[in-house]
């Protein structure tokens, strides 16, 4: 049913058939229902969806607390170049120990 501007104003000013409210009611709550049953799917897949992004989350946040940092990479680094300079002069100390024990043993 198309409205043109004659209609709408004897509808404004009462001009016109009156007609049974029960459609018109039930015809509103269909329509009501139907969009609240849209709403209710649509809510439940954004539920669904930052449920996801929640666990996603966590899961970044485990692995960034596992992942090791610039610092503590060159800290490491710098900790075994210490422990191999010590082990190397160890290995000098007991090579010329021992060369001087074979040394003395051969004398």
């Amino acid at each position: 049913m198309s409205f043109d501007t004659t209609t709408l104003s004897d509808m404004i000013e009462g001009e016109n058939e009156w007609c049974n409210i029960q459609p018109v009611i039930r015809t509103s709550f269909k329509l009501v229902n139907d969009t609240l049953v849209k709403q209710q799917h649509l809510l439940k897949e954004v539920l669904q969806e930052v449920s996801k992004l929640q666990i996603a989350n966590s899961q970044l946040k485990d692995t960034l607390r596992e992942k090791i940092t610039a610092v503590h990479l060159q800290q490491f680094q710098n900790d075994m170049e210490t422990k191999l300079q010590q082990f190397a002069k160890q290995e000098v100390c007991l090579i010329i120990f021992s060369n001087e024990n074979i040394y003395f043993l051969f004398r």
